[in-house]
């Protein structure tokens, strides 16, 4: 199989291996944010389109019972396993190292 010299292949093999930790990374922590960012999360909702976050900080506010608290532990477990698989994917120690 000739891989060839074409645009594709030289972003495939060259452009891709260099910018994946960084995609990865950023991909994590856009995730991670998009869950605390509630404010905008308010001004950019619809009546027929609501946000979790927005869910959430509405459930909190008229209701009193454990929910919540089993949502944050979603929530914190979903990033301790983002911040797992992306050291398993990548490895934390190698984007230290490129420092």
């Amino acid at each position: 199989m000739d891989l060839g010299a074409g645009p594709f292949a030289t972003f495939r093999l060259v452009i891709v291996p260099q910018i994946i930790g960084g995609l990865a990374g950023g991909s994590v922590l856009a995730f991670i944010s998009s869950w605390i960012n509630v404010e905008l999360s308010i001004y950019s909702t619809t009546a027929e389109l609501t946000t979790i976050p927005v869910k959430l900080f509405n459930y909190v506010q008229y209701t009193v019972d454990p929910t919540i608290a089993a949502v944050s532990a979603v929530t914190i477990l979903t990033a301790v396993v983002s911040i797992a698989a992306l050291d398993l994917l990548v490895g934390l120690n190698v984007l230290a190292e490129r420092r």
